[in-house]
């Protein structure tokens, strides 16, 4: 187990906070996609553990944690962590570790988002071909904003809002409604490998939005929750 301490958090939408955490000794190894397993400590020791997924790219040196505050065993302890406090970060594992491939989509929902920044992070500094697609309510909780606002000259960027939509400005697109094969087909073609995360419900949808656009399943990776 690698001990990290915790150099900085802030909210990033009204129930998710973006942690960021420095190593203590020798950083995890992982690839971009995977979860790792979070540790809360006493006397050194741990308590609680957790599957989360990375959002930052493993070529950084600090980790990085898009974490909704649910009140559980972890949550709740995290929520009263102060700087400089520790955290035991393992290796974990799972469907969504990126291996190099060239050409590839990215779909998310909610807190989802976190495995596919660690992905958009890393692979379009080797020179991928993504295409990004995220799903949120509204404005005010699309996760990432501001730095998904960044990649528009690396990735095609493309936001879902099921209330309302915003004016796109240039770097991405803004599109009203649900994710669906219709808004996949448009902004992006189909022959690459898939990486999908958010709640089941979503997984089973943009797994059926994807194959009936011609996706084999071999090229799609899902993981999901609730």
């Amino acid at each position: 187990m690698h001990i990290y301490t915790l150099k900085e958090w802030w909210k990033e939408a009204p129930s998710v906070r973006i942690f960021r955490f420095k190593p203590k000794t020798q950083k995890v190894q992982f690839l971009p996609g995977e979860f790792l397993f979070l540790h809360a400590l006493e006397n050194g020791q741990s308590i609680v553990k957790r599957p989360m997924s990375a959002a930052s790219s493993p070529e950084e040196e600090e980790l990085e944690f898009c974490i909704k505050m649910v009140g559980g065993e972890l949550t709740s302890r995290l929520e009263k962590m102060e700087e400089g406090g520790e955290v035991g970060v393992e290796r974990g594992g799972g469907v969504l570790a990126y291996r190099g491939e060239k050409r590839i989509g990215l779909i998310s929902g909610g807190t989802g988002i976190a495995p596919m920044m660690s992905i958009l992070r890393y692979a379009s500094q080797k020179g991928a071909d993504i295409a990004f697609f995220h799903s949120a309510r509204e404005e005010k909780t699309v996760l990432y904003k501001k730095e998904l606002e960044k990649f528009g000259d690396k990735a095609k960027i493309v936001i879902t809002l099921t209330r309302g939509c915003w004016e796109s400005k240039g770097a991405w697109i803004c599109e009203e409604g649900r994710l669906n094969a219709e808004i996949l087909q448009k902004h992006a073609d189909t022959e690459r490998v898939w990486f999908v995360c958010g709640p089941l419900g979503m997984c089973k949808a943009m797994k059926e939005a994807l194959t009936s656009l011609g996706v084999p399943l071999s090229n799609i990776k899902l993981e999901g929750w609730g």
